[in-house]
């Protein structure tokens, strides 16, 4: 059985970091049109806390930081479903030459796969879209995900679409707060 957690942590973390693609708001709080990776990569580095549930598991918390001098973040993810720990490792990226953040996704439940996102400036933040390819072990796994920024510490991170050996799975949804700034996590 897939672990749909896991898809939603991974889709969070992801997706989180595309907040800051298609426009910047700088501390003065005027936009401006241009693309900055790190700022899109930057967005989600810090420790994160997840409410909801998403199939049997629930989500407890996300810890990203820089890694390889600034140009990969890396998140960690734990959750708990009944008695059992879980974590997931993903690699954040961006890929300069399609202009979207690429995302490598391996659980301890043997998920594995890739997220590939977009975003689109949507009032003062952003609306991120994206899908995921890949496996449950020997299962063809694909979903899409939305999402919506509420500011610069809380998001809410839905997935839909989720398809596994070709069985459709439920729609999921979690509220993400941040625990620590981005400046706190080096």
């Amino acid at each position: 059985m897939m672990n749909i957690t896991t898809m939603a942590r991974i889709t969070i973390a992801v997706l989180a970091a595309t907040l800051l693609i298609g426009q910047t708001v700088d501390k003065l709080g005027a936009k401006t049109s241009t693309i900055n990776p790190a700022a899109i990569l930057g967005y989600f580095v810090g420790n994160w806390k997840g409410v909801g549930t998403v199939g049997k598991e629930n989500l407890l918390s996300s810890r990203s930081e820089w890694d390889l001098n600034h140009t990969i973040v890396v998140a960690r993810l734990e959750w708990r479903s009944d008695d059992n720990l879980g974590a997931d490792l993903i690699i954040h990226s961006w890929d300069a030459v399609s202009g979207r953040l690429l995302s490598k996704v391996y659980t301890t439940k043997g998920v594995q796969g890739e997220w590939t996102q977009t975003v689109e400036p949507e009032g003062q933040f952003f609306k991120i879209t994206g899908t995921f390819q890949g496996s449950d072990n020997d299962k063809k796994v694909t979903a899409k995900v939305k999402v919506k920024v509420k500011d610069e510490d809380h998001y809410t991170w839905t997935l839909s679409d989720l398809i596994i050996a070709g069985e459709k799975k439920p729609r999921q949804q979690v509220s993400w707060s941040r625990l620590t700034g981005r400046s706190d996590v080096k």
